[in-house]
């Protein structure tokens, strides 16, 4: 349930809830049955409506809290989506990009590049444990996703040896 359901849905009971209550009271105070049933029914009255009052104020500090909580995730929306827009139009730059004069393809994360069964030459974030250095594995033994960790694999190639 989003936000806006819940601020709908705490409207809607504050306004049946309150509509009920004035229906009964209006219906008893109509009955014939004197004075001192009218007087015990506008004490009740009395009482549901500051309870209804109490209840409307709880739930309207929580519809404020809910009406800010929608809005600042809004802008945190935005600037994600704008944030991902400009990433977006640099992976798919980087995505077309040709292998380098070595055969090594960039690599920004995502699904294995290749089929499985492949062998690859692959290298790491740099470290200062492993520097530049490559490897050499089949694919699918791989974590192709980035997880902003040294093993990220940032390059990779079809290995020209073709065994492990």
């Amino acid at each position: 349930m989003n936000y806006s359901d819940t601020i709908s849905r705490l409207y809607a009971e504050n306004a049946s809830l309150s509509d009920d209550v004035c229906s009964a009271a209006r219906d008893e105070l109509k009955s014939p049955s004197g004075d001192w049933k009218s007087k015990l029914v506008g004490e009740a009255v009395a009482e549901i409506t500051a309870g209804l009052a109490k209840i409307m104020e709880q739930n309207a500090s929580e519809i404020a809290r809910l009406n800010a909580e929608c809005e600042r995730l809004s802008g945190d929306v935005l600037r994600y989506q704008n944030e991902n827009a400009e990433l977006g139009v640099e992976l798919e730059a980087l995505r077309g990009q040709k292998p380098d004069d070595y055969g090594w393809i960039p690599w920004l994360g995502g699904k294995c590049p290749v089929t499985s069964g492949t062998v690859v030459d692959y290298k790491l974030r740099p470290s200062c444990i492993v520097g530049w250095s490559f490897f050499t594995d089949h694919a699918e033994n791989l974590s192709w996703n980035h997880t902003g960790k040294h093993s990220d694999i940032v390059a990779y190639r079809v290995s020209k040896g073709g065994a492990v």
